[in-house]
């Protein structure tokens, strides 16, 4: 249960922590189950493979003589090759583990052709829908509470009781007799103007561009009859990301096969992503037009 007493500065910094934090998670959650991996020995952990890559931005992968193959977050050591690609790993796990290999007898798996981690990116939009969602809160709560009292020193504890009463939605408030009739008793009007609309269609739009930072594709926007080049326009957008990503796994793949004699692959999944993110709006429609991979050809 939410508390509803303490002080109040310290209650809406834990409430934009949890904001910020429930939003990362969620974002993280969307980019680590973006990709399914096929043909992954049993020792390989899915899981940890793409947490290791939105961390980190590599990982190795490599035969182990006592636990198979495995796919670990490690440091470079060593030279360089003319690609700028390191000779030499240091592999780790938090377990203790540790194993040292070089490029004759392991993999890098890179997130993306930058080798770059997805961490930072969803750090920024994680921290711009969450600022908004908490402005949402305050402006929405100021239409509850649009006015500011001002009583004398005397009544300011009678007055916080009454509204704590009135914050939780107590359906009879009680009060001594004369409390609220008092020379020394105003209230002011704050004249706070609802912006929740306008809020919500800034906090899709970063839903949107985050998203389509991951390649998944999104109608969380509504669009008045996109016409068909704008349509085409969004889905290479989209397309081009997801790939940014895709070929770099696909890469280490044929790398791994060729190296250990396995077959693993990996394809894009695609994520029914209103769902997952909760972000279902009744007032969104789906354009006809729209060509999307959801939709059977």
């Amino acid at each position: 249960m939410r508390p509803r007493n303490g002080d109040p500065f310290n209650l809406a910094v834990k409430s934009n922590d949890l904001t910020f934090v429930n939003t990362f998670l969620r974002l993280e959650e969307i980019a680590i189950n973006r990709f399914k991996w096929k043909g992954l020995p049993h020792s390989v952990d899915e899981r940890f493979l793409e947490l290791v890559l939105f961390n980190k931005g590599y990982c190795l992968f490599f035969d182990d003589e006592t636990f198979g193959y495995m796919a670990l977050t490690c440091n470079f050591e060593g030279i360089f090759n003319p690609y700028n690609i390191p000779t030499r790993y240091h592999a780790y796990a938090p377990s203790g583990f540790y194993a040292d290999r070089d490029i004759s007898n392991s993999v890098l798996i890179y997130n993306n052709y930058l080798r770059m981690p997805s961490f930072s990116v969803i750090w920024e939009y994680a921290e711009r829908i969450a600022e908004v969602q908490r402005v949402i809160d305050i402006n929405a709560k100021a239409q509850k509470t649009p006015v500011l009292i001002l009583c004398d020193e005397e009544n300011l504890l009678s007055m916080k009781n009454l509204y704590m009463q009135y914050e939780g939605n107590y359906p009879v408030i009680y009060g001594r007799k004369g409390t609220l009739i008092s020379d020394d008793f105003k209230t002011l009007d704050t004249h706070s103007e609802y912006k929740g609309d306008e809020l919500y269609k800034l906090k899709l739009q970063y839903w949107t561009e985050v998203l389509s930072y991951l390649g998944v594709s999104t109608s969380l926007d509504k669009r008045e009859r996109m016409l068909a080049g704008e349509v085409a326009v969004n889905t290479n957008e989209i397309e081009m990301t997801r790939l940014t990503a895709l070929n770099a796994r696909k890469q280490a793949c044929r790398k791994i096969n060729d190296m250990f004699g396995l077959n693993i692959d990996v394809e894009f999944n695609l994520i029914s992503t209103a769902e997952i993110i909760g972000l279902d709006n009744p007032e969104v429609e789906k354009d006809e037009d729209q060509e999307g991979p959801e939709k059977d050809n």
